[in-house]
């Protein structure tokens, strides 16, 4: 039976889990805990977070999204820069949050080419600001 953590790209956790007996720990929960993260997002005015791509996955475990619960618990505003937004992701956080309190903006559009995307991307960020 595999366990989280010893999947494909758990080969190194497995091993030393294996020979070491190492104790395997989510990424996420142990940079919060060294960062005290729960406390400095408690005593925060904003919360900004973003990755390449917020997507179903980023509600998922991903850091945005465990950071956007963060936000949520502790009723912060919430603002996610991503180079794309999946609507049905953004939409499904909004409904967990009340108004006006979570914002999430695309720096390229679907399907449009890395390049155009990146060099577009300070004045995009600049409109939105």
């Amino acid at each position: 039976m595999m366990e989280p953590g010893t999947g494909s790209s758990g080969g190194t956790g497995f091993g030393l889990r294996v020979a070491c007996a190492a104790k395997l720990v989510l990424g996420f929960d142990l940079i919060s805990a060294w960062l005290r993260l729960d406390e400095r997002v408690r005593t925060a005015d904003l919360i900004l977070t973003g990755e390449g791509r917020f997507d179903h996955g980023s509600l998922s475990g991903k850091a945005a999204g465990t950071l956007a619960e963060l936000a949520l618990k502790h009723h912060k505003k919430l603002v996610v820069i991503a180079g794309q937004v999946e609507e049905s992701a953004a939409a499904a956080l909004r409904a967990r949050a009340p108004a006006g309190k979570i914002a999430l903006y695309a720096l390229s559009t679907a399907g449009e080419e890395f390049e155009t995307a990146h060099r577009a991307t300070v004045h995009r960020l600049a409109a939105k600001i």
